[in-house]
């Protein structure tokens, strides 16, 4: 199912302005629902004026092929034939992105960009391990499905490579190790399990991805970041000028 959040007519002028308003769809992370990508879609959909949807998927329920399956059908139905569209995800949602992408005509969609927040590009190092220990991987794989078993494997052991995403893309990753609200960010602190700057859950160099056009750290948890208000602004700046810095040489880079 899927939420309109916003439908007003396109207002967003700069480097993807287009004749037809554009589209922003929210894809959430794992384990979570349409919910958490809502007060964000609200306030990119208030600042462009573009037509913001937040979707949802059962992402404990099936593999990530499946999933990208159903999500592009979703999103074909909320968009015209010709209608740029742009995606803004959260976690597990960007390599849903990442596997739509390997679809027939990549899904059937007029995909013009994207914003990946703590992406897990380069798998994850927090997921392997608790998919491995005895006494966890059982309750590991029934809590995150399948798709959380994919975001454990090695790079190396895929059966198919991930896919690219749509360009232009920024990427934003979290540098706050630790939250009393994370109970991942208490595991990975305790035991450490993540050997230099992370959010909590993922390192920062997995959220990296060659190719990507900007990328951006923000002093925050994993867990917290879908609700912090620095980040819609970052997703308009670089929808609306394709970069995060809000200078006048705009910048590929930016620290907040």
């Amino acid at each position: 199912m899927s939420v309109s959040t916003n439908a007003a007519p396109g207002q967003g002028q700069g480097a993807f302005a287009a004749q037809q308003p554009p589209m922003v769809v929210f894809f959430h992370g794992l384990r979570k629902k349409r919910e958490q990508m809502l007060p964000m879609s609200r306030s990119v959909g208030q600042a462009t004026g573009w037509e913001v949807y937040s979707l949802a998927y059962p992402s404990t329920e099936q593999p990530l092929h499946l999933l990208a399956k159903g999500m592009a059908e979703e999103v074909r139905a909320l968009a015209q034939p010709t209608q740029p569209v742009y995606a803004v995800t959260y976690s597990m949602g960007g390599v849903l992105l990442r596997h739509m992408m390997n679809l027939p005509q990549k899904g059937g969609i007029n995909w013009q960009g994207c914003v990946m927040i703590a992406p897990p590009n380069q798998g994850s190092r927090t997921a392997r391990i608790m998919s491995r220990v005895f006494l966890v991987r059982k309750i590991f794989r029934r809590r995150y499905g399948q798709a959380g078993m994919e975001l454990a494997a090695e790079i190396a052991s895929r059966q198919v490579p991930w896919p690219d995403v749509p360009h232009p893309c920024g990427i934003i990753a979290g540098t706050r190790s630790f939250s009393w609200k994370s109970w991942i960010s208490w595991l990975t602190t305790l035991f450490r399990i993540l050997p230099g700057p992370a959010d909590g859950t993922l390192l920062v160099e997995e959220t990296r991805l060659e190719g990507a056009e900007a990328f951006t750290t923000i002093d925050c948890n994993h867990s917290l970041l879908p609700a912090d208000p620095r980040i819609p602004l970052l997703v308009v700046q670089f929808l609306q000028h394709g970069t995060f810095d809000p200078s006048p040489n705009h910048g590929h880079e930016h620290a907040c």
